[in-house]
């Protein structure tokens, strides 16, 4: 959707994915990423950052979720994102807060206006 939106081309997405796996791969070597992540069951590094992507091999791959079915559905799309130039599907986090019934009561969670679409999230980070 963002790519079609702003009209990314297959080129730009695989130069900028290319790119951010250099800068993950050089700053995890690095130890840049040493006090932001906490080991999990045995897993204390980012598996999904890919060392040595290219533009080239990211060109070889076919755009991911592409049907027939999806094609009819969203016509507006290219088609040009990839397993290679996209989030992986499990990118993100979560918090939880716990509480008493009376404690929630107390202070309720805050209004205020509707978030942006969760798309919007790479593009205002990168940016």
């Amino acid at each position: 959707m963002i790519a079609a939106k702003w009209g990314f081309s297959r080129t730009q997405l695989d130069e900028f994915s290319a790119g951010s796996h250099d800068k993950a791969a050089r700053a995890t070597k690095d130890g840049l990423f040493d006090n932001e992540l906490i080991p999990i069951a045995g897993l204390a590094a980012d598996e999904f950052i890919r060392p040595g992507t290219t533009v080239q091999t990211l060109a070889g791959l076919q755009p991911a979720f592409y049907s027939e079915a999806m094609n009819a559905r969203f016509p507006q799309i290219n088609w040009e994102i990839t397993a290679g130039n996209s989030s992986p599907l499990s990118d993100g986090s979560a918090a939880v807060m716990i509480a008493s019934g009376e404690a929630a009561k107390k202070r309720p969670a805050p209004a205020g206006p509707p978030p942006p679409p969760p798309w919007w999230a790479p593009i205002r980070s990168t940016c």
